[in-house]
């Protein structure tokens, strides 16, 4: 079939609702067919009865073969088909009418034909659908003049009514079109801020996941060349160094540090046996003496989960060689209701963790943050002389339970609804519903109220009912008008006064008047329930619509009980009305129920989405992150595992402390300080303490917000200073209105790899350096405008 004309990137809530709309259509006037058939034979005399029931079978035939996938694969052929069809049973009016149902407003034909030029609003382009309807609506009057050649013009009123229900179709498709695109606009903000939000945590969970590494491998095998005296064996040195660069140099070519893909999914296998990660990285410990107690079932686990408990172990092992003074160690692990819990414990010096200083991020960075970005956590207890003890789980039984929490509080969203697809269609809903409610009250019930005013036993009575209805018509309109929702308590009062109305001006009407262009109350009764109940769904509004329908046939009943051939063409004219009502309520709640497919359908898209534009951005960083270790920190590596570079050579130490020192800036501009400068500073500063190096150091002026490029410049020249001190070392940080300044005096008259003095004007990041030498002392300065 032909699909309307619609924008080319269509949405999910658009593409959503034009395929329901289809469906909707073409399942409905089966229906629809298969209801008038009942009436329609019934209606006929007995000897009439086969040849009604003969085209009606025929037309239900049609509809089964529409319903057919072949009928989709050739949609203009089943168009010219289907209008053909209809054409007929609209010509067949002489032999499946009978003659005394020609005085009402209704045939089962009108009702069907009907709902067919609506269904073509739904299903085609503006032009066909117009085409349609006319072509059937001028079918029936064609059938009207076969079946009564003086009478037929009492069908003109009713095929002018089949237009204005396909005018009032279009009407509502369009709207609800609108306001699903509209829907698709609200879905599309959310994902980009959701976008924006989970591309930014992928790409700061690299970021930590990088950094560990780093502070892992380069940081401390720089760290423990830089330190005379280490008492590292040379071979176990080169060896470290090498094993360090093999796994940067696989970071830089391949995917991300933690065997993911970048956006945390496994680029690999799915999966990896935690035993075995784990006995691996025992193995790169020969120096320790590890027990190792695992429980049978530990099985396997994410990959990305095991690689960060594999790191987070092998941390808190190279921790106890570095700080806790022994050659012992226990590691554990064991699983229970899915939760894997790993330990490492020692009977060390231990540490009082409240005496770590901020800039320290050995545990912090490669432990507990690596944990936290696989979606698990960290323990660490540990006390002066009592050992350490490090306790890592996944998943995160608490975090899992606050993800639930935050689950419930969410809200639809958090369960997988977007209230705002649902909104957005219930206000299409209503707005078209207010259209159609005007168009039919001014347009139709109007007309008929005072063409029919002479006939009416007390008119003031019917003038008085049109007004209450007028009257529940603006405010309504108003409320919607605004934009404001109405008072909770509206609709019962507004509806009362519809139903009053309505059976005061039904209670006037002779039994012959019934479901006529007297009774214009029946034509718009039912749809304020529409628009006063339709966002409380299918329920509410039927029971409002049978219970108006019950109204009007206990009135019939006490005009006058009808014959059963007019009770079957009354049945068929309150099926043309009400079936339009009861079937736009009925789709809109149908399609409601769609707005969880809806948002998955979002959900799907947005995923993807997000995973290519976190993948972008994160190898993005990751080649600018490689290129700056490229030009220092990985040569150097390089220079150590071939053997080439001997930290006995003063320069190799230097060289090795300068770019430890940097590596512990990179660490520490990672964090959220409230003196950031001072911060980076003080982690500078801890390189130089462990070499030895006794540093003193004094900050005056309160805390300024500097660019990183700038912090750098600053502290470069107080890095390359430090590398070269030797016993002692005086930091001054001095911020003054306008200006801060870094400085640093060493024990030594001169410092290799010194930043050459430059004037401001001189340098790109607006930092002038100076140095002053003498006495055996050198003084560095680092100076920019603030």
């Amino acid at each position: 079939m032909t699909t309307p004309t619609v924008s080319a990137a269509r949405g999910p809530a658009e593409r959503e609702f034009t395929a329901f709309a289809h469906r909707f259509a073409l399942h409905g006037r089966t229906v629809v067919l298969a209801l008038c058939s009942v009436p329609a034979v019934l209606a006929m005399p007995a000897d009439d009865m086969p040849v009604t029931a003969a085209v009606c079978l025929a037309v239900l035939a049609w509809c089964g073969v529409r319903l057919s996938p072949a009928a989709a694969l050739r949609p203009r052929a089943a168009t010219v088909c289907d209008l053909a069809v209809m054409t007929g049973m609209c010509l067949s009016r002489p032999l499946v009418v009978p003659e005394s149902q020609t005085a009402y407003d209704g045939t089962w034909i009108v009702v069907a034909i009907s709902f067919l030029a609506v269904s073509y609003q739904l299903t085609h382009p503006p032009l066909t659908g117009a085409f349609a309807a006319v072509l059937l609506g001028a079918a029936d009057l064609a059938g009207a003049a076969l079946a009564d050649p003086d009478g037929w013009t009492r069908a003109v009123p009713v095929v002018g009514w089949v237009l204005m229900e396909a005018a009032l179709a279009r009407v509502l498709f369009v709207v609800v079109l609108r306001e699903s695109r509209a829907a698709d606009a609200a879905l599309r903000a959310a994902a980009a801020a959701r976008r924006d939000l989970e591309v930014a945590e992928a790409r700061r969970a690299a970021e930590r996941e990088h950094l560990a590494v780093l502070h892992d491998t380069a940081s401390a095998t720089l760290l423990m060349a830089s330190l005379p005296g280490s008492g590292v064996r040379p071979g176990a040195l080169r060896a470290q160094a090498a094993r360090d660069l093999d796994r940067l140099l696989a970071a830089r070519d391949g995917g991300a540090p933690d065997g993911t893909d970048g956006t945390g999914e496994a680029s690999g296998a799915e999966t990896a046996d935690v035993a075995a990660e784990l006995m691996a990285e025992l193995a790169a410990h020969p120096a320790l003496d590890v027990t190792a107690a695992f429980a049978d079932d530990l099985g396997s686990a994410p990959r990305a989960a095991v690689t960060s408990l594999r790191d987070s172990v092998g941390e808190a092992l190279r921790n106890v060689v570095r700080h806790a003074g022994v050659t012992e160690a226990r590691l554990a692990a064991e699983r229970s209701r899915g939760v894997l819990t790993v330990t490492v414990s020692d009977l060390g010096a231990g540490f009082d963790p409240a005496d770590v200083p901020a800039h320290r991020q050995g545990l912090k960075l490669s432990v507990a943050g690596r944990m936290a970005a696989a979606g698990g956590s960290a323990d660490i207890a540990s006390r002066r002389g009592q050992g350490t003890t490090v306790r890592l789980t996944w998943p995160d039984e608490t975090a899992g339970a606050r993800a639930g929490d935050a689950a419930e509080g969410g809200g639809d969203e958090a369960a997988g609804r977007f209230p705002a697809v649902e909104r957005h269609l219930f206000r299409g809903l209503r707005h078209a519903g207010l259209v159609i409610l005007t168009v039919i009250h001014f347009g139709l019930a109007l007309p008929a109220l005072l063409g029919s005013l002479s006939g009416y036993r007390h008119p003031p009575l019917q003038v008085a009912a049109f007004c209450v209805l007028t009257g529940v018509l603006i405010v309504t309109a108003a409320y919607l008008l605004r934009g404001r929702p109405w008072p909770a308590r509206w609709p019962a009062p507004a509806l009362g006064a519809v139903l009053a109305a309505s059976v005061a001006a039904t209670s006037q009407l002779p039994a012959d008047d019934f479901l006529r262009t007297p009774h214009w109350s029946f034509l718009e009764a039912g749809w304020f329930g529409v628009v006063l109940l339709g966002h409380r769904g299918f329920r509410a509004v039927g029971a409002f619509i049978a219970g108006h329908l019950a109204l009007m046939v206990g009135l019939l009943y006490v005009a006058g009980a009808p014959s059963r051939p007019e009770a079957a063409g009354m049945a068929l004219s309150a099926l043309a009305v009400c079936g339009f009502q009861v079937a736009v309520v009925l789709g809109l709640g149908l399609l409601r129920d769609r707005t969880d497919a809806i948002a998955a359908a979002a959900r799907d898209r947005e995923s993807l989405r997000i995973r290519a534009t976190a993948a972008l951005h994160i190898h993005a960083d990751q080649r600018e992150r490689y290129r700056a270790l490229q030009a220092t920190v990985l040569p150097l590596l390089g220079a150590l595992a071939r053997g080439t570079a001997d930290p006995e050579d003063p320069a190799v130490r230097r060289a090795c402390a300068r770019e430890a020192t940097r590596l512990r800036r990179l660490f520490a501009e990672s964090d959220y300080a409230g003196d950031q400068l001072i911060h980076e500073l003080r982690a500078c500063i801890d390189v130089a303490e462990r070499a030895g190096v006794t540093v003193s150091l004094a900050v005056r002026g309160e805390p300024l917000h500097l660019p990183q490029e700038v912090r750098r410049a600053l502290t470069d020249p107080v890095i390359a200073a430090l590398a070269a001190a030797r016993h002692t070392a005086r930091a001054t940080v001095v911020r003054a209105p306008g200006q801060v300044r870094v400085g640093v005096v060493i024990d030594v008259p001169d410092a290799p790899a010194l930043p050459a003095a430059r004037a401001e004007h001189d340098a790109p990041d607006g930092v002038r350096v100076r140095r002053v030498s003498g006495d055996g002392r050198l003084f560095v300065e680092a100076a920019c405008a603030a």
